[in-house]
């Protein structure tokens, strides 16, 4: 954690959580290793953190704007949802800076703002007795969609049953146009008032499937 003096006068710097990753590769391997770190990477890093800070995901969205210090496309800003406030920055470094290098910044008073315009009500949990189901689904959208969107639209499809909502691929290469890239998506289906059948799960599965593709444009991948 560190404090930032922007301003002359005591008690105007800002406070800021910041996390730093560094690849150290072999050029000659460089484009080979697959356990390169990539902007993916440092932004799971950043949502991860603003949970554990008691900030869903639900409640802010990916944005492009970021500081100069940013490599442009490899970065992003975290903002709530209501514009409000800016939360935090990830990405990678920008080049003429250090290479190889992504980070991301938390902003402890813009977060202690957030949250106390915020305050969030206890909810009894919940759970169901009844067998839950994971289905996969991979699209194909355009190079500069965000897969928070896809997201966000298959939440709305059906609040009872869809339980949850995992990216656990984001895939641009051998086999996808040049100009679109993979989303794949994890989710679980989870009925609190019966056991679903498979006319149940695939219903809701063309369903999401078709309110996707309506919505984003995206396309499912055969």
């Amino acid at each position: 954690m560190v404090q930032l003096l922007q301003e002359k006068k005591p008690g105007q710097q800002k406070t800021v959580v910041c996390g730093i990753k560094k690849q150290f590769v072999d050029d000659d391997n460089s484009s080979t290793n697959s356990n390169l770190i990539d902007v993916f990477h440092i932004k799971k890093d950043l949502v991860q953190s603003l949970t554990e800070l008691g900030v869903e995901k639900d409640e802010f969205k990916i944005e492009n704007n970021t500081p100069s210090y940013y490599h442009p496309g490899i970065s992003g800003s975290v903002v709530s949802k209501d514009d409000n406030f800016v939360l935090g920055f990830f990405g990678a470094l920008h080049p003429k800076i250090i290479s190889n290098t992504f980070g991301f910044e938390i902003f402890l008073e813009n977060l202690v703002g957030y949250k106390s315009k915020n305050i969030k009500t206890k909810e009894s949990l919940t759970f169901s007795d009844y067998q839950k189901s994971d289905r996969d689904f991979a699209f194909l959208v355009n190079k500069d969609s965000r897969a928070q969107d896809l997201t966000e639209v298959i939440k709305k499809i059906d609040k009872d049953l869809i339980k949850e909502i995992k990216i656990f691929d984001v895939y641009e290469g051998e086999n996808i146009p040049s100009d679109k890239k993979s989303i794949a998506l994890k989710v679980t289906i989870q009925s609190d008032h019966k056991t679903l059948n498979e006319n149940d799960l695939t219903n809701i599965s063309k369903k999401i499937v078709s309110t996707v593709e309506e919505k984003t444009g995206a396309k499912l991948r055969s």
